[in-house]
């Protein structure tokens, strides 16, 4: 479009682009693209410092919230406690494993059941196999 060269593109280019919430469109994933290959005229190869830093800023916090999660945290019993999302995402699972042997695999009654409508039943059972 603009006559530039062709560039390489590091993995954590990609990396960084694909963890980006994308508050906007896709208008703004083409107009930062635009913005980073206009923005590197001297530079072949294309890496997540040459994104704005809001990218960085989300990277970093991502960063930091994956270590937190490594870090045990026992409670006053000293039971380790877990961050909320993956202890919903454990009881999740350990619900529908128990719900389709209660049912026998049989999906409706499973639903009819739980209450939990056919589609969502279908996404769980995908999502946790």
């Amino acid at each position: 479009r603009y006559g530039l060269e062709a560039k390489m593109v590091s993995p954590d280019f990609f990396d960084s682009l694909a963890e980006y919430e994308w508050p906007g469109n896709v208008r703004e994933l083409f107009q930062t693209v635009e913005h980073v290959f206009a923005g590197c005229i001297e530079t072949s190869t294309l890496f997540s410092i040459h994104l704005p830093p809001a990218f960085r800023v989300q990277a970093a916090r991502a960063a930091v919230h994956n270590v937190s999660d490594e870090i045990p945290v026992n409670d006053a019993a000293g039971q380790e406690l877990q961050p909320w999302e993956r202890f919903k995402e454990e009881m999740e699972k350990e619900y529908v494993a128990r719900l389709m042997l209660t049912c026998q695999g049989d999906t409706k009654a499973a639903c009819s059941f739980s209450g939990i409508s056919k589609s969502k039943m279908y996404r769980l059972l995908q999502k946790y196999n």
